[in-house]
């Protein structure tokens, strides 16, 4: 009967996703297609499927994402909701924290699937299966402060980035039309949802939870298919939650340089900064101390991040990393000083800083929600480092835009039907068809907060180079620049190729670590390690803020 039949586990290294689905509803619905889905999904997040060909990935989820169905579906009355919601977060589990909710229900008139963004609080005018109202109005009028939901909104939005996990949720399910949605009905459908959205709003914790309308059929098939819906609405959710946890930590980090770079004494204080978002005891980084020393208390919390920064660093030639105290840096810096050649490249000559010039540009190469889809023939998001980037790169662009220093961003087009305009680059690299025009995976979208603004540079390319075919280097010299900031996707392709013709074009170089991204720790190592040596300075994101932001 799905996962209802599995204990529950007491791993912390798991994410638990609670999912409740609605009983019959109406005589003319005795079966209710949200229950027959609901009691269908499988205990864990099974791997997911490739969108194109069908095959299962042998990637398997980590960490484990459990999936707890309630054992009964849920009455569509509203005072059975009001009354059964708060025990769902506070022990459907088991006593576990609930990471996520996923409340099911049908919606007669939609052959959709949709998932809601917000909940509301009143307009509840139709009868439940019991033939009641709900009332609220006169109840609000009596009790007056004691009233259940005095002080709420009129509507709670989730705190799940529906626009984002509706970008994955789509790209997993390309034949199967899902939309996000503005309106749950004012039933108990949009009932159920506010009491959770409540629930967790007087409580001041993260609104973790989304709402899926599915259509009214009930037939093996439609449950067969939704179920499948609710399985990648529930991966999207959770691979969304990651890259927002990952926009965290880097907060935190921040945070710790900002209080001195010392942990000691501060637990209790990190330990309440980790409420505003889902608990990083769920990341996907691994928490080792050489990733993630601002959350390493190992040892008495004597491990601090900026004595680990200062040991790490052991080349002259590389000291300008100790500028910052992220882990992301700690990782870089440690990666490039500690590389297998790093003493024999040293040794011969290479190595030596180009130095900064005095009008810098950023450029922003390639960024697409290609690059962090999961099932994208380009996801670099498996890679923590990769996954961690845009983060970053939104931070650069915040600074060079506030101290008005030109801002180019590359782009891939190819509207050829046969992707001849790629040449001899698509033989090699058949994913370059995401940006062929017409493609319908939707992979070409900007992501969010990375977006072009009226009159930013935007050079259209086909090949890795952002200088190759195009008039980059002219736009360049008309503006004045003579330093190229760069930043971007991926680190060994289309990165690598410009940072090497800016060089060769007389512009210096700037590569920020931080906010380039590539598919694995090693490649993103090796290439950062080789353009510091021979083509470009590898820079922290803070050293070239700093260089942003005093402007020209």
């Amino acid at each position: 009967m799905g996962s209802t039949d599995t204990p529950i586990s007491t791993q912390d290294d798991e994410i638990t996703v609670f999912v409740t689905g609605f009983g019959p509803f109406r005589a003319q619905f005795p079966i209710n297609p949200a229950w027959e889905i609901a009691k269908s999904l499988p205990p864990f997040l099974p791997p997911a499927k490739d969108p194109l060909t069908n095959a299962v990935s042998m990637v398997v989820e980590s960490p484990p994402v459990r999936i707890l169905v309630h054992p009964e579906p849920v009455r569509v009355s509203y005072d059975v909701v009001r009354d059964t919601v708060p025990s769902f977060w506070e022990q459907g589990a088991g006593g576990k924290r609930i990471d996520y909710m996923v409340h099911i229900g049908m919606a007669t008139g939609r052959v959709c699937y949709s998932v809601e963004r917000r909940g509301h609080r009143d307009g509840y005018d139709m009868q439940d299966v019991d033939g009641r109202l709900l009332k609220d109005d006169e109840r609000r009028a009596k009790e007056g402060d004691g009233w259940v939901w005095a002080g709420m909104p009129k509507e709670i939005l989730s705190d799940v980035n529906v626009d984002d996990v509706w970008r994955r949720w789509r790209t997993a399910l390309p034949d199967v039309d899902v939309r996000p949605s503005e309106d749950a009905g004012h039933y108990l459908c949009d009932f159920i949802y506010y009491c959770s959205l409540a629930y967790l709003t007087k409580k001041d914790e993260d609104k973790r939870v989304v709402f899926l309308h599915v259509p009214v059929q009930a037939d093996p098939d439609s449950v067969k298919r939704g179920t499948e819906v609710a399985i990648e609405l529930i991966r999207a959710m959770v691979h969304s939650g990651r890259m927002k946890k990952m926009d965290l930590s880097q907060t935190l980090s921040e945070d710790l340089r900002r209080a001195g770079g010392d942990p000691n004494g501060q637990a209790d204080w990190l330990a309440g900064r980790q409420n505003i978002s889902i608990p990083l005891r769920h990341s996907s980084i691994p928490t080792t101390s050489h990733l993630l020393p601002i959350l390493s208390y190992k040892e008495n919390n004597k491990l601090t991040a900026q004595n680990f920064i200062s040991t790490s660093l052991k080349k002259p030639q590389l000291q300008h990393f100790s500028s910052r105290t992220s882990s992301t840096t700690a990782t870089m810096a440690d990666s490039l000083s500690t590389h297998p050649s790093a003493q024999n490249y040293v040794g011969s000559g290479f190595n030596n800083p180009m130095g900064w010039g005095s009008r810098p540009a950023l450029c922003i190469i390639d960024v697409c929600t290609a690059y962090w889809t999961p099932g994208s023939p380009l996801d670099i998001s498996s890679n923590p480092a990769g996954a961690a980037s845009p983060a970053s790169m939104r931070r650069l662009l915040a600074a060079a835009r506030a101290a008005s220093v030109p801002v180019i961003w590359t782009q891939v087009k190819y509207t050829s039907p046969t992707m001849a305009d790629a040449g001899l680059f698509y033989n090699k690299a058949k994913a370059l068809s995401v940006w062929q025009e017409g493609d319908t995976r939707g992979l070409d979208a900007c992501l969010e907060g990375l977006e072009p603004k009226e009159g930013e540079e935007i050079v259209v390319k086909k090949y890795a180079s952002a200088f190759f075919g195009t008039d980059m280097a002219t736009r360049l010299q008309v503006l004045g620049v003579d330093t190229l900031v760069i930043c971007g996707v991926s680190t060994s392709g289309c990165v690598r190729a410009t940072t090497l013709d800016a060089m060769q074009s007389g512009f210096r170089p700037m590569v920020v670590g931080e906010a380039c991204g590539d598919r694995t720790e090693e490649v993103q190592r090796s290439n950062l390690f080789d353009l510091n040596a021979k083509y470009a300075d590898v820079v922290t994101e803070a050293e070239a803020i700093e260089k942003l932001k005093a402007g020209w």
